[in-house]
């Protein structure tokens, strides 16, 4: 790495720091983003040197704050939206993904729907009228989750989402989701492993079903219902043909090849070059 100065890598001790000597070294902008599957999949956009994914969104927005109050600006930020209510400045160096997060976004850019015309079954796909009722079949069955979820975030609940296997609480016939059974799940996860400071069930069951405030969903939970409608709804695939990772992976590498012709990825270049002076 050719750097522009003398400065020793040992006088930058913590992160910000270094990833400023990176800048330095690589003498163009850089992306900071949350982790090696957005790295992955930015690649396909822009060198890998400049592409420095941190573990999580928590630490893209911290560290960007601290780099901008150390005097370094040559850098985009990119990352989930994740249903949090946390405030950026929308003239800064950030980027979220459009929706809630880069599934969601590969998502509605229609790489979901093209993938479950190749896995689905064509005329159980009509007999529920198109490929984008069912899409939107699926995004109604994950509604109560975006409530929960963004509930969650802002009540500060502790509910650990990923006790409780989504596939496992919506019909295959109907591609219903189970709210009382879910939420009691989660409850109950919540009552073993939490504190004493904990929502009642009747809270969780209120916040899913009471809100209309149109939330955008997590772009994994659509996976999982969609994962769910190939066994039956518009396939009839196993379960480990429609595996949910399997299905998050194939929608990761089509968004690879995808992305960089998308709206978003102009205004990522865009926002890179308005950065690098």
């Amino acid at each position: 790495m050719t750097l522009t100065n003398s400065v020793s890598l040992r006088e930058y001790e913590d992160r910000a720091g270094r990833i400023i000597f990176h800048i330095r070294g690589v003498r163009t902008p850089v992306i900071i983003t949350e982790g090696p599957t957005d790295a992955f999949i930015l690649e396909s956009m822009i060198d890998r040197k400049r592409i420095l994914d941190v573990a999580g969104r928590v630490n893209v927005l911290n560290l960007s704050e601290k780099m901008l109050v150390l005097g370094e600006s040559r850098f985009v930020s990119v990352f989930d939206r994740d249903f949090c209510t946390d405030h950026y400045r929308e003239d800064g160096p950030y980027l979220p993904y459009d929706a809630n997060d880069l599934e969601s976004m590969l998502v509605e850019m229609g790489l979901l729907g093209d993938l479950l015309r190749v896995k689905g079954q064509e005329e159980k796909i009509k007999k529920h009228g198109g490929i984008d009722v069912v899409l939107g079949k699926l995004k109604d069955c994950v509604v109560p989750v975006s409530r929960l979820r963004r509930r969650n975030e802002a009540a500060r609940w502790g509910l650990d989402f990923d006790s409780a296997d989504l596939t496992k609480f919506i019909t295959q016939t109907s591609l219903e989701l189970e709210i009382d059974r879910y939420c009691s799940s989660l409850y109950n996860d919540r009552i073993r492993n939490g504190d004493g400071n904990h929502p009642s069930l009747q809270q969780i069951k209120q916040a899913a079903k009471e809100s209309d405030e149109q939330l955008h969903y997590r772009g994994k939970d659509l996976l999982s219902a969609a994962s769910v409608a190939l066994r039956n709804y518009i396939g009839s695939l196993n379960k480990a043909q429609a595996d949910v990772d399997g299905l998050i992976d194939s929608l990761y590498m089509a968004g690879k090849h995808a992305l960089g012709s998308s709206d978003w990825a102009d205004r990522l270049s865009a926002r890179l070059e308005g950065r690098a002076a």
